[in-house]
């Protein structure tokens, strides 16, 4: 029977779209994969548009909530963390690859008392919350970006956490890329013989960005109008509204190379 290695992967596209590289390039393997998400994430819908075996627990993240959310925290965790090691026992993987999100870091300490063999990924130049609390109970961590978890590691005062982050188990993997974007031809072929206005690419990430959607309209609108570039500007389901009203306020109407996208679903051909 071939391995089985379950993903935790969840939130977002930065964490989403690498793990699902890694999810195709070990089917490709031969290897079964399964994937631990949540209802409100990403996961939901890219994961679910596929064939990988998609479990969810109910976790999220406690910035910016009210009080009583707060105080409610311990026991949502709690609840997570039962959720997580039940669909452990039922799935039995042989390997448990966190890649980031909310949904790692109860996965990931059930995995750790089942004694199931984790490994994680860090695909920022700085380790986030999830993998810096799990990274004790790693066998292996990757991350993307040489000093990842040493400079979060720096900014501690704590000697015990100083310990417990030794640097012995860190291997330095880059980020996984998709096939479809390593398989386009190279800038310099591929922009050679274009014409016309440059082209502006606007990520904010997976989710937007409100900073980059309040001030980049009014930026381009700063600009002779012969000089302004053609616009394609992802900026987050949730704020769609609001951006289209700022390029309105700066006098930049949509359509005629202004385009304003909740989501970018193919991104090498953007």
């Amino acid at each position: 029977m071939s391995a089985k290695v379950l993903i935790m992967a969840g939130g977002t596209g930065g964490h989403v779209f690498p793990a699902l590289t890694i999810a195709r390039e070990l089917r490709a393997r031969g290897v079964q994969v399964e994937w631990l998400g949540t209802h409100a994430g990403l996961e939901a819908r890219v994961i679910g548009e596929t064939d990988i075996p998609l479990h969810f627990i109910t976790i999220g993240g406690l910035r910016g909530k009210s009080l009583g959310k707060l105080l409610a925290a311990p026991f949502a965790i709690c609840r997570a963390l039962f959720q997580a090691r039940r669909l452990m026992k039922q799935i039995r993987p042989d390997c448990v690859l966190g890649m980031g999100g909310f949904v790692t870091g109860p996965g990931g300490v059930a995995a750790w008392m089942q004694g199931r063999p984790l490994v994680l990924h860090e695909q920022n130049a700085i380790a986030g919350l999830s993998n810096q609390l799990l990274y004790p109970f790693a066998r292996v961590v990757m991350e993307a970006f040489s000093g990842a978890f040493q400079r979060k590691l720096q900014l501690s005062r704590s000697f015990l956490w100083k310990r417990l982050m030794a640097p012995a188990k860190i291997r330095v993997t880059g980020n996984p890329v998709r096939d479809d974007i390593l398989g386009l031809v190279a800038p310099e072929a591929r922009l050679a013989q274009r014409q016309g206005p440059l082209r502006l690419l606007v990520l904010g990430g997976s989710l937007g960005a409100v900073a980059i959607n309040d001030c980049l309209p009014a930026m381009l609108a700063a600009l002779p109008a012969e000089s302004r570039p053609l616009v394609r500007h992802q900026c987050g389901s949730k704020h769609v509204e609001a951006t289209v009203a700022a390029y309105g306020t700066a006098g930049l109407p949509l359509g005629a190379g202004m385009d304003v996208l909740p989501f970018i679903e193919d991104m090498a051909q953007a």
